[in-house]
């Protein structure tokens, strides 16, 4: 890179890398590509996390130019910062504890033509006097994220999200009424923030959607009829809550017409309630190196979400790859409107959706 370039920081709540297991930092790392395409000197301060170093026990490179760092999140580094940071919501409090001052020092010893944050958790490691000359792109809204969280808790654990929810919800508002400009990934966020936020100037960018195959590869010789998937990062609490639900409230429904139905759980690090599935009509396969056969043999992708915020990347690549697909509403959120798409959420209805696809290839 030319010395002369025009620099960049970029602060990316997660580690930005093609080989992650979650679409966001896959998201951030083409974001970076582009940029240094564009002749700018890309300098990133990430984070990466316990999972991260499940999968990458050596840890991650620091992605972009020279200065760039990657920050190690651990659960007592965590359990510090909230203690240090205690109105900080806990999805943000580490930053700042651990990468604040390596930051600071960069603004005070460079000139950076602009400052870029991928993920709101990130915001904090910026001193807030520079948050108005600074970009936000919000992956999700946290406040959404949170009473979802909120709604589907209960005893003790719904006064901890109760009492999680107002932290985020005061926080994000704060973030999005002082961050200079704001980004969303989709439509809908890009109406959430404005309202939160009494803003009426967040822009719109839409992510780039991996096809995993042409849709024409999907043949009557490759399609298995009653074969649905789930293809997702099954490490997150909103993916497996999905699943257990659709085994629980749909997939009965759904087999007592067709009994043949089968059902692929894919993706990494199912958590043992998962693992546990694994029987006669339902295959989890944990990590999944090459995900082009499974869409290939699908009849119909399935997206049961009832948790979890921001566009669903799962559902745009499994339309992409031309599978048919039946979302709850969150799953269908920051999804335009397909040919491919059915929405539903009651559990009947979802079921419904399902067999009607099943039926209608059948007639083909």
């Amino acid at each position: 890179m030319n010395g002369n370039a025009p620099k960049v920081l970029l602060l990316s709540g997660f580690h930005p890398s093609a080989e992650a297991v979650s679409s966001g930092p896959k998201i951030v790392a083409r974001v970076i590509r582009d940029l240094e395409a564009k002749g700018r000197e890309v300098v990133t301060v990430s984070f990466e996390n316990e999972l991260d170093r499940v999968h990458h026990a050596e840890g991650f490179r620091p992605a972009g130019a020279e200065g760039s760092r990657v920050f190690r999140l651990t659960t007592a580094r965590r359990i510090l910062a909230a203690l240090r940071h205690p109105l900080l919501p806990f999805a943000a409090s580490a930053r700042p504890f651990v990468a604040r001052r390596y930051v600071e020092a960069l603004l005070n010893g460079d000139a950076f033509e602009a400052i870029e944050v991928e993920f709101i958790q990130a915001i904090e490691a910026l001193p807030e006097s520079a948050w108005k000359d600074a970009r936000l792109v919000s992956h999700d809204v946290l406040t959404q994220l949170y009473a979802r969280r909120l709604a589907h808790a209960h005893g003790l654990k719904r006064i901890a999200a109760w009492l999680e929810y107002q932290r985020v919800k005061r926080w994000e508002r704060r973030v999005f009424r002082k961050v200079g400009r704001i980004v969303a990934l989709n439509a809908k966020d890009k109406a959430l923030i404005e309202e939160i936020s009494g803003r009426s100037d967040v822009a719109v960018r839409y992510p780039e959607i991996r096809a995993y195959i042409n849709p024409k590869e999907r043949t009557a010789e490759t399609v298995e009829p009653g074969t649905l998937l789930y293809w997702g990062h099954m490490g997150r609490a909103e993916n497996a809550d999905a699943v257990l639900y659709f085994v629980a409230e749909i997939l009965p429904l759904i087999r007592r017409q067709r009994p043949d139905t089968r059902l692929i759980v894919a993706g990494i690090d199912p958590p043992e309630e998962i693992r546990r599935l694994q029987g006669p009509g339902i295959e989890v396969t944990g990590f999944v190196a090459d995900p082009a056969p499974l869409f290939r043999r699908a009849e119909i992708g399935i997206v049961p979400l009832r948790l979890g915020a921001g566009i669903k990347i799962k559902t745009l690549e499994l339309l992409a790859s031309g599978l048919p697909v039946v979302a709850t509403t969150v799953g269908a959120e920051g999804v335009e409107a397909s040919p491919l798409l059915r929405v539903a959420d009651r559990p009947a209805d979802f079921a419904g959706a399902v067999l009607g696809l099943m039926a209608a290839k059948a007639e083909m």
